[in-house]
C-alpha cells in the first residue's frame, strides 16, 4: 500500500533532519538549531496543511512528547539540548503514536554506543 503524500513528506523531512543532525553531532558534538527548528516548523506545517486541525494537534502532541521524553536526561546532563530538540522534531514528524518506539530504539542504540565506547576505552 503506497504512503499518503503527507506521510511521505513527513518521513523525508524527518529522515533528512535526523541524518543531518547525526552527521553534525558526530563532527562537532552538537546539533544546531538551524537543523532542529526548521524541521519542527516544516513538519507541523505539513501535517496541518494535509490534515487540518487534527494534523496540527497530532504534530504538536508529538513535538511536546519528544521534548518531555528527553527533558529529564537533559536535566541530568546525560543528553544535550540539541538531542532533545531533534527528538521533538522527530515527534512532530512521526506523531505521538510512534514516539514510544522511537525512544525505545534510540535508548537501545545509545546504550550500545556507551558499552562500545567503554569497552574501547578499557582496551586502550
Amino acid at each position: 500500500m503506497p504512503l499518503a503524500p503527507e506521510m511521505l513528506i513527513a518521513f523525508a523531512v524527518t529522515a533528512l533532519a535526523v541524518v543531518a543532525g547525526a552527521g553534525v553531532d558526530v563532527v562537532s558534538k552538537r546539533i544546531p538549531n538551524l537543523i532542529t527548528f526548521p524541521a519542527m516548523l516544516i513538519l507541523v506545517a505539513v501535517h496541518t496543511a494535509f490534515s487540518g486541525l487534527a494534523g496540527l494537534t497530532d504534530a504538536l502532541y508529538g513535538l511536546g512528547g519528544g521534548l518531555l521524553f528527553f527533558l529529564i536526561p537533559y536535566f541530568f546532563r546525560a543528553l544535550g539540548g540539541g538531542d532533545v530538540k531533534l527528538l521533538a522534531a522527530v515527534g512532530a514528524g512521526l506523531g505521538p503514536s510512534a514516539l514510544v518506539t522511537v525512544v525505545l530504539f534510540t535508548s537501545i542504540a545509545g546504550g550500545a554506543q556507551v558499552i562500545i565506547w567503554l569497552a574501547a576505552r578499557l582496551l586502550t
